[in-house]
């Protein structure tokens, strides 16, 4: 799980692209390409004109890498705009706040100017990155992956785009290390790869939304609907299934075409499309759902790390926040409208926003994380009270009733509610409940289900 805080502090990385930037990389001669400046430090790399400098005692790590990613798709995007002459209307803007936030700048009498500034910013990135997006696909073609980020985002686009900047020299990386981490980090997306047909990039994602939503809620109601006697038949034009969970069905289109007995992503695949809606469903039918004691019990276990705190330490203590309604919006966000959003143009804000939102953002992320550990502890100690057998330990899951989640899913599978056609692909699924290797055994005295693992004394977060 992606955490709010986290997010909108990465987002601060990300480097604000000025007139004076964009005028530095855009006139451009190979020819006569401006040399680094020694008092800066080391170049790790050019993009046109303008070098990115590193300490020489500095690691290449994750953060570092991510500053990377950040300095050059900030320029990248700021030239294609300028190149490919990208422009974003008013009106666009109102629509996408609209949809997205669902608010009227015009008619908004909470918001002050600064706030409406910061929204505006952040519809007109978000717009631009979508049109980026559109309009490399257009030039090059190629696999169009679904992320978190961006239901379509064109891989091999932005591949063929990099390796014509480093061909042309517009793109040059000095640090050996950096250069095979970067193009990885980059281009590879361990996302769905979409089907040629299904590829859109004259709908914005923002207009999607309320598709989305009710698409969803149709979901729930067909897996609510279950009749094992009256079972949905599967969609013929999809081509054959590969698995059924109640009246769902996973197509081969949806694992790439890979089989879960050969590969090990598919069948990860596979156990997500049919353990959650399974166990959800019992949750709701032996009423063990979490309550609300049980959660704030969690909560105050989580909230009492302060991990969180050193984030943006020197803004935590603002006696005024200065943007609290953009900050109350961005936290009442469904996760999947907030990871779509793009933040490069107010990077100051939005440092200040993680800051302001803090409490909300880690209210809501310990909030939404209890959730999920108690239904997953009232699951293992109700299914293990049921059918007992074997339980390990697991660094996300103390105490996984891994024996009495077998025995579970062959209930299941005997009253319809799942199956998978292909002997294969369902020796793959069962494997990790059958096997009798699994590292961490737990002794029987050593079981308990009685009380979550974050109430136990002695347990600390962190320390």
């Amino acid at each position: 799980m992606r955490s709010f805080i986290v997010l909108l502090c990465i987002l601060t990385l990300f480097s604000a692209r000025t007139e004076d930037q964009i005028k530095t990389h855009l006139p451009f001669d190979a020819a006569k390409i401006a040399p680094p400046d020694p008092s800066k430090g080391t170049p790790l790399l050019r993009f046109f004109n303008e070098y990115l400098y590193v300490a020489d005692d500095s690691e290449l790590d994750a953060e570092a890498l991510g500053n990377v990613e950040s300095f050059l798709l900030s320029r990248l995007f700021a030239r294609l705009r300028a190149q490919e002459k990208i422009d974003v209307t008013p009106a666009e803007i109102a629509h996408f706040l609209d949809a997205t936030f669902h608010v009227d700048l015009a008619q908004n009498k909470e918001l002050n100017d600064e706030e409406k500034a910061v929204l505006r910013k952040i519809a007109e990135t978000s717009i631009t990155a979508w049109k980026v997006d559109g309009t490399l696909f257009k030039r090059y073609g190629g696999t169009v992956v679904q992320t978190k980020t961006a239901p379509f985002y064109p891989l091999e686009a932005y591949s063929d785009l990099f390796s014509d900047l480093t061909q042309t020299k517009a793109l040059e990386v000095f640090n050996t290390e950096l250069r095979e981490k970067l193009a990885p980090a980059l281009l590879t997306e361990n996302q769905h790869v979409i089907a040629p047909d299904k590829i859109d990039f004259k709908t914005p994602w923002w207009d999607k939304l309320a598709a989305e939503k009710k698409e969803a809620d149709e979901k729930e109601q067909r897996r609510a609907a279950f009749n094992p006697d009256k079972i949905t038949p599967p969609d013929p034009a999809k081509g054959k299934p590969v698995a059924r969970v109640l009246n769902d069905y996973l197509y081969a289109q949806d694992l790439n075409g890979k089989t879960p007995a050969k590969n090990a992503k598919a069948n990860q695949k596979l156990s997500e499309f049919i353990i959650p809606p399974l166990a959800s469903r019992l949750i709701k039918q032996e009423n063990i759902e979490p309550d609300g004691d049980e959660v704030s019990k969690c909560v105050r276990f989580f909230s009492d790390d302060d991990k969180t705190a050193s984030l943006a330490p020197h803004a935590l203590h603002r006696s005024k926040p200065v943007y609290p309604h953009v900050t109350k919006l961005l936290t009442e966000l469904p996760e999947n409208v907030l990871l779509r959003l793009r933040f490069e143009d107010v990077p100051d804000a939005i440092e200040k926003i993680a800051a302001e939102g803090m409490p909300q953002f880690e209210n809501k992320m310990h909030s939404t994380l209890c959730q999920n550990l108690v239904s997953e502890w009232k699951l293992g100690r109700f299914l293990y009270k049921r059918y007992g057998g074997t339980v390990i330990f697991q660094q996300s899951n103390p105490s996984e009733p891994v024996g009495a989640y077998r025995k579970f899913l062959e209930q299941m599978e005997r009253e319809k509610a799942f199956e998978i056609y292909d002997k294969a692909d369902r020796a793959a699924f069962y494997k990790y409940y059958v096997r009798d290797d699994h590292p961490m055994k737990l002794a029987a005295e050593e079981i308990d289900f009685d009380t979550p693992w974050w109430e136990k004394p002695n347990v600390k977060l962190g320390k």
